[in-house]
């Protein structure tokens, strides 16, 4: 169960009133004086922001505030994109790099195997696995090479 912290002020309004019959006490609870504050809070709060109490002098420095935390938010995105830029141009580097190496790791095994084969059908399958590997090499060369 979580315990509800109240306010000093509450609280000593809350151990005062112990002293009245329950009955009065029932009128009086916590959720009441809450609600009292809370009613007063806003009376000031609408007092402030009443039309009376804006002047032109407090519109432009609202106005020149919201414009520089603007400024500060745009320049905060436009470095953003730029670090998300080159954190993909990275991440794209090394998934294209971890990609080559699987391939070469792949067709390792197949130019190291000491298969020559039994037959001429076997062998013209080998030669032609082998050239095919020789042409995936030289494009795989080119963009290395870039």
């Amino acid at each position: 169960m979580r315990s509800i912290v109240l306010p000093l002020k509450w609280v000593m309004i809350w151990n005062r009133m112990r002293r009245f019959p329950r009955s009065f006490r029932s009128s009086w609870s916590p959720s009441m004086i809450l609600e009292r504050d809370w009613r007063s809070s806003m009376s000031t709060v609408n007092s402030l922001w009443s039309p009376t109490t804006l002047t032109l002098t407090t519109s432009n420095y609202k106005l020149k505030t919201i414009n520089e935390r603007f400024e500060t938010l745009r320049k905060m995105c436009t470095e953003r994109e730029i670090s998300l830029q080159i954190a993909q141009k990275m991440h794209k580097f090394n998934f294209d790099v971890n990609e080559a190496i699987r391939w070469i790791q792949a067709k390792a095994v197949l130019l190291t195997s000491e298969e020559y084969g039994e037959d001429m059908t076997s062998v013209n399958t080998l030669l032609k696995t082998h050239l095919e590997i020789a042409r995936e090499l030289e494009t795989l060369s080119e963009k290395v090479d870039r």
